[in-house]
């Protein structure tokens, strides 16, 4: 049974691109089928590998996560700013 899927303009250039790219370096001719089949075949096989890979990807926080975090106060709940910073780094040198 063979089912139709859709993919976007980008997807299927770069799946076009591919196969001339196999049958350039090959010598041999292979339809797209045959290479999304390879691939799902492929990517089945470290199918644990792949899905982690995707976890990963989702886990990762936003910029604007990043600086909500950064910007909220230290371990000891006091607000931090950039003179205590400097303050903390320069005065410890001259000591």
């Amino acid at each position: 049974m063979i089912t139709s899927v859709k993919i976007d303009d980008r997807t299927k250039g770069r799946l076009q691109d591919l196969q001339t790219e196999i049958e350039s370096q090959t010598g041999h001719t292979v339809t797209q089928q045959e290479l999304l089949e390879r691939l799902v075949d492929s990517v089945y096989e470290s199918r644990s590998e792949f899905i982690e890979s995707l976890r990963d990807e989702w886990d990762e926080l936003s910029d604007e996560d990043i600086d909500g975090l950064l910007s909220r106060t230290a371990e000891s709940g006091d607000a931090i700013d950039d003179d205590d910073i400097d303050d903390m780094i320069y005065d410890s040198e001259t000591e």
